[in-house]
């Protein structure tokens, strides 16, 4: 017979369609009535349908069972929630509206408060936050993570990495700005703040830890980014030698922030007529805060215009 459902052909005392799983309506017992028992038929060949009976039980015996689609079994759905879980970090946040820090600092201009903020050691901030606490401080930072609307979640590190390597240093962030966009995951700023002490993070994967944190009076773009970018600007390189068609080009530059840089290398294009007829490397290392690097290729291609494609740069 056939299924009703999926139309595939079934086996003929089937209770269940082995390929769709549906079930299958016993025939009426009018009509089974009707049909004469195989015991009032004489008939040489009983032991064949005997034998034929016993392989049709044999085979509904092996009918395939049918399974639910994993998508809709118990522990499935517990792993996508604990999947969930384990990316969320529960933030408490106290506040900083009784804070007197806070207060002094709103009370002041932007100017003076900037001129006020400190940096601190990070270990000291954790290690010592009543002795830190409500004092005018500023930190780079990269945020993280948006815990809920006006706290975040952010990671500050040396100045002479790149802000996508921070992941040393992590704040809880107030944000006590006034008519201010929010922060955004990815967003570098420098925070111009005051230390509220250390909060307690609940881990959903287990365990607490207590965090500095920071309520944020002022933001601006990185100073330290921003003044990256403009040392990639203003890099002149011009021909210092030329010897057997090889030509030597230098720039010297000084180093635009308070950090040292374990490694720093620029990406160089070479260009005639708008086409780049060759790419250049030029790096330093160990270029400290307030020095002089010289940056240096070599080439013997015909070109009209160097132009600074890209920069990189690292602190171990």
């Amino acid at each position: 017979m056939l299924c009703s459902k999926c139309g595939r052909k079934i086996p003929d005392d089937a209770l269940m369609c082995p390929y769709c799983g549906t079930r299958i309506e016993s025939a009426p017992e009018e009509e089974t009535a009707s049909v004469p028992k195989a015991a009032e038929q004489p008939s040489a060949g009983g032991a064949g349908e005997e034998k034929g009976r016993k392989d049709k039980r044999k085979k509904k015996d092996k009918q395939p069972k049918v399974k639910k689609p994993f998508y809709k079994r118990w522990w499935f759905i517990v792993l996508a929630v604990i999947a969930v879980l384990l990316i969320v970090i529960i933030a408490v946040p106290t506040g900083s509206d009784a804070s007197k820090g806070v207060k002094e600092a709103k009370a002041m201009s932007e100017k003076d408060f900037i001129a006020s903020c400190k940096t601190y050691d990070y270990k000291a901030l954790k290690r010592s936050p009543d002795e830190y606490t409500d004092k005018a401080l500023k930190t780079d930072v990269r945020v993280e993570q948006v815990v809920e609307d006006g706290y975040y979640r952010v990671y500050a590190g040396d100045p002479g990495d790149k802000p996508d390597n921070w992941y040393d240093d992590e704040f809880i962030v107030e944000d006590a700005r006034e008519n201010s966009k929010p922060l955004v995951e990815g967003d570098v700023v420098t925070i111009y703040g005051v230390y509220l002490g250390t909060e307690e993070l609940e881990r959903v994967i287990g365990g607490t830890d207590k965090v500095p944190s920071i309520a944020a009076i002022y933001t601006t773009d990185s100073e330290n980014i921003a003044k990256i970018k403009a040392l990639k600007k203003s890099i002149n390189f011009t021909k210092a030698s030329e010897e057997y068609g090889w030509k030597t080009y230098r720039a010297v530059v000084k180093n635009p922030i308070d950090a040292e840089f374990d490694s720093f290398s620029l990406d160089v294009s070479l260009k005639k007529g708008g086409t780049v007829v060759e790419t250049q490397y030029a790096s330093v290392e160990h270029w400290k805060a307030g020095e002089k690097a010289t940056f240096e290729f070599e080439t013997d291609a015909n070109f009209d215009k160097i132009v600074i494609k890209g920069l990189d740069y690292f602190s171990e």
